[in-house]
């Protein structure tokens, strides 16, 4: 009665409470009943086993009575027995016994209901009827159960019916609701959607959602606030659920017609007039995260890891090829390489079961004839959707990124020149479009829209210097008010080093920067011979650029003298030849070396000299050892000197081949170089024709001081030159301060990162003075040689 009113309380009608109670009270009745026949059958067990006990112990009596009985008559005594307790053993029974027996076989389990039901309640395996007595349900019969269990059948078939009929009404009330309430309604219908593409068929959902913005995109050629509200509401929503890592392989293999209405809303944004529509930002998300997830490599796994092993070993030491193939079977199915990317191609050479033939650094290209193919599960490739842009509408979106800074300097607010930015970068990773973007004039505008992104709110220079009268604090204001006018291009100036970064660093250039860092790394002191794992962390930066070519450039510039499954740290140093294997005599080189002379002969390369003092405690200390210490030493102490003279030997016959960079991908850098220094000098105020000392008057004085007039003449000069070019760095706005900073910051990061690019700097100096007149032609011909 608590349980019903407890149900009740809480909304539930009295059948649904009873029929709760009846349903717990049946469980509970089938647990005590099925834990009630446990307990009997092990009594049962415990009865079979102490009638078995008395069996035997009765068995043992009639033995002994019968030996007794024999004794007796051997010794004359009376042949009946006698009363008492040795006549119930001669018997050979017991009322105990008798008990035990009577009980063993008339044990049968008892019913839960009581003794009335024990008739019905033993059966061999089938199960019990039900009981008749008042109140109970036959909960024990298979007929209840099945009844049961089509009826909770029939409850879940009624609500998968009711709730597929909801997922299928979600898409077009959430679509109402956006369309009505347009930006409010975006984040409250985000949980519904998630939770509508989670647990059920995303597909119909998704097609919905697209769907919609047919009409949209038809009527928002025409500028109208309405319909931009409505469009952005909708752009937003699909940028929310793209962003959300699960849901988005859930909706990519369904959202094929996203991309090319992504396309047509950017081709309706460039024809419009304000070029900057409300729902330009996130439309530009979507398209940047479909565009990531189209350059993700697919999932590949490698197979026959001995066969790896075996091959890096070869390649990585630089042995001969050996005769025997790896795995002929393998070898007879390899396979060029699929195109997925440098990191499909690193795995599928890496997995190669072919042998290393000639050098171990191939030029790089196209032929992948000696690479296997990786191989991929067949669950992976059934998993495999079209990529959302195909390459024409790649191609379209290039052309459209280009379109976009067609102007000197086009009118977007910060926001969507950042979401600009973040696309081009995205479409860059192609080196050919990096190139043409530029080559188009596109980077050089994308780069002077930077000059308006300053906040106007700063305070000018000059109206902080009036309140300065040191010079400490002059330069303390202008350091100041620099910072606060670079707060709108921090994110902005990294993204435009990637689009320069992308342009600049193709393969050829790449190439010439990992070999730079390889040989620096090893002629280090510290690294002269470092193990591989520290080696990949200090060139990881390098490495995850292009990892075929770091692990190409590696595989050429270095080598490991031994390779072992079993080695924990594995040693490579620089190599001492280019592009060619070793010899037969440098192999059995290697293979001779004692124990431990490798590293004796890198310690002699990196060990310092000693002092007189520590050359006496070292000679001490060896005159302590034994003799066959000593001769062991001495062995490892020549063969290692004989290899470092050999080394030095190999070092001149066959010397390193620098790598030459190629002119076009030189020439490329310096004009990124060129136009940056271009750019800087172009916004240099005009700079006023020096006075010489020819312009000076010097008053006529007498003889005693004429050096002091003249250097007081000098000096009322610098001071004069002085006031006007601070008073002219003052007068300048705060977006040419900035922006000024933003050109030299991204001078700075190309010449650290390519040093060649240095002298177009100097070449775009030289014609900027020759063509303000302050260099004459012959000077800027010496200047430029």
């Amino acid at each position: 009665a608590t349980y019903v009113s407890e149900l009740e309380s809480l909304g539930f009608s009295t059948e649904q409470a009873e029929d709760a109670l009846r349903r717990n009270a049946n469980s509970l009745s089938r647990a005590a009943n099925d834990l009630f026949s446990t307990v009997l059958s092990g009594r049962n067990q415990q009865r079979e086993s102490t009638a078995e006990n008395a069996a035997s112990s009765q068995s043992q009596n009639d033995a002994a009575g019968s030996q007794s009985q024999s004794n007796t008559e051997t010794s004359g005594t009376s042949d009946e027995p006698t009363e008492g307790p040795l006549a119930e053993e001669a018997s050979g029974s017991s009322p105990a016994a008798e008990e035990d027996a009577q009980s063993s076989q008339g044990a049968q389990p008892m019913s839960v209901d009581g003794p009335e039901s024990d008739d019905n309640s033993s059966s061999d395996g089938d199960d019990p009827q039900p009981s008749t007595k008042k109140g109970i349900e036959p909960f024990s019969s298979s007929e209840w159960r099945e009844a049961q269990d089509a009826k909770e059948d029939e409850n879940r078939q009624k609500l998968k019916q009711a709730r597929e009929a909801l997922s299928a009404s979600i898409a077009p009330r959430v679509i109402a609701l956006i369309d009505e309430f347009k930006g409010k309604a975006v984040v409250q219908v985000q949980g519904v959607l998630e939770l509508a593409l989670r647990k059920n068929e995303a597909g119909p959902t998704v097609h919905m959602l697209v769907n919609a913005l047919t009409p949209l995109l038809d009527a928002v050629t025409v500028a109208d606030s309405d319909v931009d509200e409505r469009l952005a509401a909708h752009t937003h929503m699909w940028a929310l659920l793209l962003s959300q890592g699960s849901l988005m392989d859930e909706i990519y293999q369904h959202a094929k017609g996203l991309g090319q209405h992504a396309i047509r809303a950017l081709g309706i944004a460039i024809q419009r007039e304000d070029k900057s529509p409300s729902w330009l930002t996130t439309l530009l998300l979507v398209v940047e995260l479909l565009l990531q997830r189209d350059c993700e490599p697919p999932k590949t796994r490698m197979e026959d890891r001995s066969a790896l092993t075996q091959t890096a070993k070869r390649r990585l030491t630089k042995l001969p090829p050996s005769s025997v193939s790896i795995n002929e079977a393998a070898e007879a199915a390899a396979s060029s390489t699929a195109d997925g990317g440098p990191f499909d191609q690193l795995l599928g050479n890496l997995a190669t079961t072919r042998q290393p033939s000639g050098s171990a650094f191939e030029p790089v290209s196209s032929n992948t004839e000696d690479s296997a193919e990786a191989h991929i599960d067949n669950e992976t490739k059934a998993q495999e959707v079209e990529p959302m842009f195909d390459l024409a509408q790649k191609v379209e979106l290039q052309v459209l990124a280009t379109q976009f800074f067609s102007t000197p300097m086009p009118e977007y607010t910060p926001i969507v020149l950042n979401s600009l930015l973040r696309l081009v970068v995205v479409l860059t990773r192609s080196s050919e479009f990096a190139v043409e973007f530029m080559e188009s004039g596109s980077l050089a505008n994308a780069v002077r829209t930077m000059r308006r992104l300053t906040p106007t709110d700063t305070p000018s220079i000059s109206e902080v210097s009036k309140k300065e009268k040191t010079p400490l604090g002059f330069v303390n204001a202008i350091m100041s008010v620099t910072k606060e006018q670079q707060k709108g291009l921090r994110q902005e100036r990294t993204l435009v080093v990637h689009v320069l970064r992308h342009a600049i660093e193709g393969r050829p250039v790449l190439r010439l920067l990992m070999e730079n860092l390889v040989q620096g790394w090893f002629e280090s002191p510290q690294f002269s011979s470092s193990d591989v794992n520290t080696y990949v962390r200090g060139t990881m930066a390098y490495g995850l650029r292009d990892p075929e070519l770091f692990t190409r450039v590696t595989a050429d510039r270095c080598f490991m003298p031994s390779y072992n499954d079993e080695m924990r740290v594995s040693w490579m140093t620089l190599a001492w030849q280019s592009s060619k294997l070793l010899d037969e005599e440098e192999v059995d080189r290697f293979e001779a070396l004692p124990e431990g002379a490798l590293e004796e002969a890198e310690n002699q390369k990196t060990e310092p000299q000693q002092t007189g003092d520590q050359q006496t405690e070292s000679q001490k200390t060896e005159g302590q050892k034994t003799e066959g210490q000593k001769t062991e030493e001495t062995e490892v102490s020549k063969a290692s000197r004989e290899f470092l003279e050999y080394l030095e030997k190999k070092k001149q016959e066959k010397p390193f081949e620098p790598y030459v960079l190629d002119a076009e991908s030189e020439q490329l850098a310096c004009k990124i170089a060129e136009f940056f220094a271009e750019e800087l000098l172009s916004l240099r105020p005009p700079i006023p024709r020096a006075a010489t000392t020819a312009d000076i008057q010097v008053p006529q004085t007498p003889t005693k001081q004429p050096r002091a007039a003249s250097y007081a003449a000098l000096s009322s000069m610098n001071s004069g030159s002085a006031t006007q070019s601070s008073m002219s760095m003052t007068d300048e706005s705060p977006e040419l301060i900035a922006y000024r900073c933003f050109l030299l910051q991204c001078l700075a990061e190309m010449i650290a990162s390519f040093p060649f690019t240095l002298q177009a700097v100097f070449v775009a100096r030289n014609h900027a003075a020759a063509a303000a007149g302050l260099l004459s032609p012959r000077k800027d011909k010496d200047k430029g040689k």
